[in-house]
């Protein structure tokens, strides 16, 4: 009974785990890839965003008197905000939400009469309620852009300051508020996205009498936290 040649054994066995991995390897190209999941943004959402801004404005009232002095003035005030969201996908890439925004604004630098007033326990409060339209205009749903539209009001905040005896509470200053606003989302998990954005908000706002006005800006960084 003849037997193989040695070196044919030999040449098997250096041989053979070629073989096997070529063939894995063409089994593995015949098993198509499992495609990644596209980003979704489908139904209701809740967006909350807590925001840093500096707010610039000027009035022909007297700010530091709670707007009730008639007295040229323009103030200037680093602060802090957070803005609500809820709404859903109503076409396409677009979004349309209602917004409760509120603003504190402290430490007041105030230039009155020609003169600078620094108050460091001055605060100036906005509100806001308003409609936001947001749109991702590339499919990774990621980059966005929202602009705002708002009835918003200005207030002197509650405080243990007094203006010629009286305490330091002026009327409300009401009207129009716009914002725009354009950042970036990642999607963290199948319903959470978290993000960070540029704003800037103007207003035009007039006393409950009509007798004083007041225009503001505020550039501002958010951050955005949404919830489908």
């Amino acid at each position: 009974m003849s037997s193989k040649p040695w070196w044919t054994a030999a040449v098997f066995a250096l041989l053979a785990p070629g073989v096997a991995s070529a063939s894995d390897a063409a089994t593995a190209r015949r098993e198509p890839a499992s495609a990644p999941q596209a980003p979704e943004r489908q139904g209701f959402f809740m967006r909350f965003a807590p925001k840093l801004g500096y707010l610039f404005l000027s009035s022909d009232a007297n700010v530091l008197s709670g707007f009730r002095q008639e007295l040229s003035s323009s103030a200037q005030a680093p602060g802090y905000g957070f803005e609500y969201q809820i709404g859903r996908e109503v076409w396409g890439r677009v979004s349309l939400a209602v917004a409760l925004d509120l603003e504190t604004y402290r430490s007041v630098r105030a230039r009155v009469a020609g003169q600078t007033v620094e108050m460091q326990q001055f605060q100036l409060e906005l509100f806001a309620f308003g409609l936001v339209a947001t749109a991702f205009p590339f499919e990774d749903l990621g980059w966005h852009t929202a602009l705002k539209v708002s009835a918003c009001s200005v207030e002197t905040a509650e405080n243990d300051a007094v203006f010629m005896g009286s305490p330091l509470l002026g009327p409300q200053m009401r009207g129009p508020c716009f914002s725009a606003m354009g950042g970036y989302e990642w999607q963290h998990s199948r319903a959470w996205w978290l993000g960070i954005a540029a704003r800037a908000s103007y207003g035009f706002t007039t006393s409950d009498d009509g007798d004083h006005k007041l225009n503001l800006f505020s550039p501002g960084l958010v951050a955005t936290v949404t919830y489908y």
